[in-house]
């Protein structure tokens, strides 16, 4: 496996950027919805605005990682060859 990703750096980087634009797509998507959410009574609202932001930093947490990997793997995989 070792020998295929050092073979093939740009498929490695074209994985890391597709992760980094699910993460980022998915805080998107949950701002959106705690913006625009209607709900019945304040207790519901929290509850799942609470559900939402977690999942919210969740995403952003998940895009840095793969940032992180692109910006400090991929270089030392590609100055091998």
């Amino acid at each position: 496996m070792t020998k295929y990703i050092k073979n093939n750096p740009e498929r490695l980087r074209k994985i890391i950027m597709i992760n980094m634009l699910l993460g980022v797509a998915l805080f998107i998507t949950m701002f959106f919805l705690i913006i625009t959410g209607q709900y019945a009574n304040i207790t519901e609202r929290l509850h799942n605005e609470a559900i939402m932001n977690a999942v919210a930093i969740g995403g952003l947490l998940y895009a840095s990682f793969f940032f992180l990997i692109d910006t400090l793997a991929v270089p030392l995989l590609q100055s091998d060859k």
